[in-house]
């Protein structure tokens, strides 16, 4: 009982941060819109979209998971050479074997095994459009937002047997480069990489794992539809 009530302050103290994010990405969204429209007519479009990822694990956590696929879906608003997003996300790491052997002193060892990562992901992105020819830009851009990861570890020595079912809240953040191609006024397919950063949040009375960060890198392609 005592654990599920940490966990649910440190959750309830991390989660409202990101609709904070959202008024503010619609609130500089609708300035810059009346700014461009007191000039002449805006051209701003909005778009739906989904995506598909393939996202490398780096770092440290490459040493014990494998690279996955990745699913998202987006909301965008186009704005001359500026984009912006809304968007949404899913992915599963998997352990790279089934128990791994770890070193205790000089002549003994003990043994880890690990669940498959998940994380939601959650963020708002923006990116500068540099045309190069009709129907062809090549884009710049950042990803920030949150995630919410869950996955467990048991390990087993002479000296200990412990068990860690994690769920936690990590903060986002992703510089992304990448490719568009226009098909017409309404389709556009997105080409990208991403190198991504997420990073424990929390207190460390709650959480001895606050403050780790992970890496990953993920390269996709997206299919919009503007309106």
């Amino acid at each position: 009982m005592y654990l599920n009530y940490c966990r649910y302050r440190r959750y309830s103290k991390i989660i409202p941060r990101f609709p904070k994010l959202l008024f503010l990405f619609f609130i500089l969204n609708s300035f810059a819109a009346k700014a461009q429209f007191s000039y002449g007519e805006s051209s701003q479009k909005f778009g739906v979209g989904i995506n598909a990822d393939y996202d490398m694990p780096a770092g440290s956590l490459k040493y014990t998971y494998k690279a996955a696929p990745a699913y998202g879906a987006s909301f965008y608003i186009f704005n001359e050479n500026w984009t912006a997003n809304v968007s949404a996300g899913y992915r599963v790491y998997k352990p790279k074997q089934d128990v791994f052997y770890y070193a205790v002193g000089d002549n003994d060892y003990g043994t880890a095994t690990y669940g498959n990562f998940r994380s939601y992901m959650l963020y708002l992105g923006g990116a500068y459009n540099f045309e190069i020819s009709d129907g062809f830009r090549v884009f710049a851009g950042v990803n920030l937002g949150a995630y919410a990861t869950k996955f467990f570890s048991h390990s087993v020595d002479a000296a200990f047997d412990k068990t860690e079912d994690i769920n936690e809240q990590e903060l986002y953040g992703a510089p992304k480069a990448g490719i568009n191609l226009s098909f017409g006024e309404n389709l556009q397919l997105n080409i990208q990489g991403s190198y991504n950063f997420f990073a424990t949040t929390g207190q460390t009375y709650y959480n001895s794992r606050t403050g780790t960060l992970y890496k990953s890198i993920s390269t996709g392609a997206g299919l919009i539809y503007k309106f």
